[in-house]
């Protein structure tokens, strides 16, 4: 597959060429053969997941492919793509590495990948009927199909960035609903400044920061946010929310309850039934942000460890984790259609209301954002490649993965398990073989992170827990989303944990 860069690239069309033209088209045909072989050549044939090396020589190496900078006073024309794809592609991360274990970031599928070209070349925009008819057709079916595999019997809601735009938006529709409750008509015009009563929103202690953030964005201030204390599987207890949800005062009013399904850390699911029952019976709104769960649902285990999230007012969900998306790919589902009423808008460079009255019709008024491209196409391309067994068995692998992972810590003389996945996190650390007090042990376990990304191009992630004390304890993790992984591969990346804690461990002594 190996392309001749410099001859290939002499006969490339001009740099202005577009790519939606014959000869943009004809230019991508040599640019695509090139990239492909580059990265065959470059990331899928290395030996290690991340450029080993201290970050600052990884830097350099980046760099170096760069002669003129990234802005040169003249252009450098088409021939200097080579150059720079080396630079990017030697120093990525190859996420569908067999040692790489780190993050809820996947490595995606080709029929992704393939989509997610064509949606570039295309540059469609689902705004507006006339900037891309064929996505904004597509996301509405996506919508229904995936509020469907929820269980909403109907359903609303908007492709995202992320599940940090979603849960954003889930929350400014509950925040409307609760001022319209309050007697104010529409917050989104009027705002909220003469509202003396303090907002809460309840969410586990375990929740995304992006709960805090959104919160802070819409004017409910990040102390609105209520941290609600988890058990012993990592899991919101249930209980406490309903005792604080009785105890607020007068001056009070809750505005959703949060749930999460796949926390961050520990991958741990709150139990959405219970905290749906809470919910209904104080008349508030809820949300379960499953960014990283949500696409268990595939699985009839995933299915089981999210149950309830049917009954959730809101739900977002991240297909760019076990979707295996290029990022962007995520969704913000309603159970109810029209509580996104309030980001009802009508501009006429836009989607004028006469031309929505005519079927003209785009996706403008579901988010807060104008030009979207249509990450739809790669996502629909996916789940009509595979279908719902085959994504099923995407799941399971990865769910499986962790089980066996587990096991073999826990029985590991060197490491400590310290949770039962829930879905395909586990978290553990290493165990020094003389005693050491809680810091060193703490220290020992961060520098087996670095050392596994700077000499053995590996990579696991990090977990603190911070007592009521103020102490903190340090954790590894292994976060498993590639579904290709093999038993063998666990095994090695354990093996490799363990070594890098015994040089560490002799740095200590």
């Amino acid at each position: 597959m190996e392309a001749k860069i410099d001859a290939t690239v002499s006969d490339l069309l001009p740099a202005s060429a577009l790519a939606a033209s014959d000869d943009g088209l004809r230019s991508l045909l040599q640019l695509t053969e090139i990239s492909v072989s580059e990265i065959l050549k470059l990331l899928c044939e290395r030996n290690s997941a991340l450029p080993i090396g201290q970050p600052g020589e990884v830097e350099n190496q980046v760099l170096d492919t760069l002669p003129g900078g990234v802005l040169p006073d003249q252009g450098l024309g088409i021939a200097s793509w080579p150059e720079l794809l080396r630079g990017f592609v030697s120093g990525s991360v190859n996420l569908a590495a067999e040692n790489v274990a780190a993050n809820l970031h996947a490595p995606v599928l080709a029929i992704a990948a393939a989509a997610d070209f064509v949606a570039s070349i295309t540059n469609q925009s689902v705004d507006a009927w006339e900037s891309g008819p064929s996505g904004i057709v597509l996301e509405r079916a996506l919508i229904t199909a995936l509020g469907g595999l929820l269980g909403y019997s109907a359903n609303g809601g908007t492709l995202t960035s992320g599940s940090t735009q979603a849960n954003l938006l889930a929350l400014l529709h509950a925040r409307q609903r609760v001022y319209r409750s309050r007697g104010i008509r529409d917050v989104f015009s009027s705002g909220i400044s003469h509202d003396c009563a303090r907002p809460r929103i309840l969410a586990s202690k375990l929740a995304h920061v992006s709960i805090k953030r959104a919160a802070g964005a819409l004017g409910l201030g990040q102390d609105s946010v209520i941290s609600v204390p988890v058990d012993r599987r990592n899991r919101m207890i249930p209980e406490a929310v309903a005792d604080i949800l009785s105890a607020l005062n007068d001056d009070e009013y809750p505005v959703a309850v949060v749930g999460t399904a796949g926390t961050t850390d520990f991958g741990s699911v709150d139990p959405l039934n219970q905290l749906a029952e809470i919910a209904e019976a104080h008349s508030v709104w809820f949300h379960v942000d499953a960014a990283y769960g949500g696409m268990s649902i595939f699985s009839e285990r995933g299915r089981e460890c999210v149950k309830g999230i049917e009954r959730a007012d809101s739900v977002s969900m991240d297909l760019h984790k076990l979707g295996w998306q290029p990022a962007p790919a995520a969704a913000m589902l309603l159970r109810d259609p029209d509580a996104a009423e309030s980001l009802d808008c009508n501009v006429v460079c836009v989607n004028p209301r006469d031309d929505e009255e005519a079927g003209y019709r785009g996706l403008f008024s579901e988010t807060l954002q104008t030009t979207r491209r249509a990450d739809v196409l790669k996502i629909v391309a996916s789940l009509r490649t595979l279908g719902r067994d085959g994504m099923r068995r995407l799941v399971d692998s990865c769910l499986d993965l962790a089980d066996y992972a587990a096991a073999r810590i826990a029985e590991h003389s060197q490491l400590c398990l310290e949770n039962e996945p829930q879905l395909s996190v586990v978290v553990f650390h290493y165990v020094p073989s003389v005693d050491c007090v809680e810091q060193e042990r703490n220290a020992i376990n961060v520098a087996i992170r670095r050392r596994l990304m700077r000499d053995f191009g590996s990579s696991v992630g990090r977990v603190e827990v911070v007592d009521p004390s103020g102490s903190s304890r340090e954790f590894l993790k292994f976060t498993f989303v590639n579904p290709d992984l093999s038993r063998r591969s666990v095994d090695e990346l354990i093996g490799l944990v363990v070594q890098a804690g015994e040089i560490e461990e002799k740095n200590f002594r």
